[in-house]
């Protein structure tokens, strides 16, 4: 009887064993077949080549190309800039797991026409949960956020103009950008 037991706990340890490299091996498989591993079908578009040119302008990338992306600036510097060029401020306030600011990150403020518009602000991002550069709950509290994103739109002076809370397509994002410069 003992035997038998023995013999069916290796067929059971056999059998798992065997599922287990089944399961790997088809997942290899199927990833194997897909564009990751071809050549000629991989775009490679989605490296990023970071290298460090500290003699650039901030406007202009590695190949001598003008950037096109927000700038973005520290919460006291950008009230400044604001200041110093009568330009209304642009704040998003977010913090890095948030699920809407990564899609605000990743799908609108990529567009061409929020970059552009973007150039009539001083944009300025506010991370919750910042400690050096500034205090982010504090400025938070400050502000009156409840919810991620939230963007604030501020006059030249630092005084609140228009806010909206939660993502935004592009679209919505462009409006709400063009609201906050008429409202001034």
């Amino acid at each position: 009887m003992n035997e038998f037991k023995t013999q069916q706990r290796k067929k059971d340890i056999i059998f798992v064993v065997v599922i287990i490299i089944l399961t790997i091996g088809l997942a290899g498989g199927f990833y194997f077949l897909s564009d990751h591993w071809s050549d000629e079908t991989a775009d490679h578009d989605d490296v990023e080549i970071i290298t460090n040119h500290d003699d650039q302008p901030q406007d202009i990338d590695q190949n001598g190309n003008e950037k096109n992306e927000i700038e973005w600036h520290t919460y006291e510097n950008g009230l400044a800039l604001a200041k110093a060029n009568n330009k209304h401020v642009l704040i998003d306030f977010y913090y890095d797991t948030c699920y809407y600011c990564i899609l605000m990150e990743d799908n609108t403020y990529p567009n061409q026409n929020v970059i552009d518009l973007s150039k009539e602000f001083v944009c300025v991002k506010v991370d919750l949960y910042e400690k050096e550069a500034y205090d982010g709950e504090q400025l938070t509290k400050d502000y009156g956020i409840t919810g991620y994103p939230t963007i604030v739109y501020l006059d030249s002076l630092g005084k609140e103009i228009y806010r909206v809370p939660g993502y935004r397509e592009a679209e919505e994002f462009i409006g709400d950008m063009d609201n906050a410069l008429s409202l001034s």
